[in-house]
C-alpha cells in the first residue's frame, strides 16, 4: 500500500510539475520556468540515433527533452526475446535514462514517461513478465538525482514468429513520441554487454543542511535516531533506519500514511526497500495508529548497493522548497556505512 500510495503521490506531483530533468545538455530547452514545459525541436529516433554529441556507441535511439525543472537524456541500448510467466514470447527493451546535472529535483523513469506503444502487426501488445525477472525491474519506479543516470526495462507480449515490433515512448504533456524505433525479432541486439556506468557519491551533499528531526507536515514531528546493517533472505546487506515519530495533530495517524515520500539513495540511484531476516519490533511501527499526543519509535529497511553513504530523505513534496539549496523541504540525514 506504502508503495501505491508513494507512486500516486509521485503521479500527481508530476502532473503538477512536470519536473523532466536529463543527460548533458547538446541544445538549449524550449521551456525553462516552472510550469511551462517544452520538448527539444531536435530529439534523436531510429532515423538519427547518434543525436547528441554525448549518445553511446551501443544506443539504438536516442531522445532528450526538456521540462520545467531540467533536461533529460533517454537511450534505448538493447533488446531480446524472453519466455514469460505464461510460457508464451516476450520483449524485453533496455533504456537508459539520463538526469540532467542542473535538475534541481530528482526524478524517476516512470515519472517522466506518460505512456509507451508497442505495436505488432498492427495490433497494441500487452504487457507481460517473467518468473525470474532480470536486475533491472523494478528500476523505472526509483529516482535518480541530478547527474546520474539508471537503466530500466519494458517487457512486452510479442509473437516471435510476426512482424516488427514498433515503439513508441511519450514524454509528459506530450502529444508527439519523444522517440520511436523498430525492431526486428529475427535481429535484435540482445541485452547491453556493459553494464552502465554511473558515477559514485562519496560525499553527498543533496542533504546538506536538511534537519534530523523536525515538524512534518505541520502537524507531526519525526526524528531519526540510529541505523545498524542486518543480513536479508539473500545474504544481502539490509540498512535498518530507526525514525521516532510524534502525532500533533488531532487524528489518529500511522506514520506509513503520513510520510508521503519515504527514499534512500546511493550513488545518486534509490535504493530499493529490503526485507531482514531477522525482525525487530520497530520493523512492523510503522503501521502502528499513533493516538493524538503520543510517539512511536519504528524502522524502515532498505537493500544496500555497496559501500557508498546513504542519503535518507522523508520528504513532504507539498512542502517549500525542495531542492539542495533548502532545508525546509523534508527530514535526511547521510549515513557513513565503510
Amino acid at each position: 500500500m506504502h508503495v501505491l500510495v508513494a507512486f500516486a503521490l509521485s503521479f500527481a506531483l508530476a502532473l503538477c510539475l512536470t519536473a523532466c530533468s536529463g543527460g548533458e545538455k547538446t541544445t538549449e530547452p524550449t521551456g525553462g520556468s516552472a510550469g511551462e514545459p517544452g520538448v527539444v525541436e531536435d530529439p534523436g529516433t531510429s532515423e538519427n540515433p547518434d543525436a547528441g554529441d554525448d549518445a553511446t556507441s551501443a544506443s539504438l535511439a536516442r531522445c532528450e527533452w526538456s521540462g520545467s525543472a531540467g533536461d533529460l537524456a533517454l537511450e534505448i541500448v538493447g533488446a531480446e526475446l524472453f519466455s514469460d510467466v505464461n510460457g508464451s514470447d516476450g520483449i524485453r527493451v533496455y533504456y537508459d535514462i539520463y538526469n540532467d546535472e542542473g535538475n534541481i529535483f530528482t526524478t524517476s523513469f516512470a515519472d517522466e514517461l506518460d505512456g509507451s506503444s508497442f505495436m505488432q502487426d498492427g495490433v497494441e501488445l500487452d504487457w507481460t513478465w517473467p518468473y525470474e525477472d532480470v536486475p533491472e525491474w523494478y528500476n523505472d519506479m526509483l529516482s535518480i538525482r541530478p547527474g546520474h543516470a539508471i537503466r530500466c526495462v519494458e517487457e512486452y507480449s510479442v509473437s516471435a514468429d510476426g512482424g516488427p515490433v514498433s515503439v513508441a515512448l511519450y514524454a509528459r504533456n506530450a502529444s508527439e513520441p519523444m522517440l520511436t524505433h523498430e525492431f526486428d525479432l529475427a535481429n535484435l541486439p540482445g541485452a547491453p554487454a556493459d553494464a552502465l556506468e554511473n558515477a559514485e557519491e562519496l560525499s553527498p551533499q543533496w542533504l546538506a543542511g536538511w534537519p534530523s528531526e523536525g515538524i512534518y507536515h505541520d502537524d507531526y514531528y519525526i526524528a531519526i535516531t540510529g541505523y545498524e546493517i542486518v543480513k536479508g533472505y539473500r545474504d544481502e546487506p539490509i540498512l535498518r533506519v530507526f525514525m521516532d515519530f510524534t502525532n500533533n495533530s488531532e487524528d489518529v495517524e500511522s506514520l506509513e500514511y503520513t510520510i508521503y515520500w519515504n527514499r534512500a539513495y546511493q550513488d545518486g540511484i534509490q535504493i530499493r526497500q529490503g526485507v531482514p531476516i531477522e525482525s525487530c519490533e520497530e520493523d512492523g511501527n510503522y503501521m502502528i495508529d499513533v493516538a493524538p499526543g503520543e510517539t512511536v519509535s519504528a524502522a524502515y529497511c532498505y537493500e544496500l548497493r555497496g559501500n557508498s553513504p546513504v542519503e535518507v530523505e522523508l520528504i513532504d513534496p507539498w512542502a517549500d522548497g525542495i531542492s539542495s539549496e533548502q532545508a525546509d523541504g523534508g527530514i535526511g540525514m547521510v549515513i557513513d556505512i565503510a
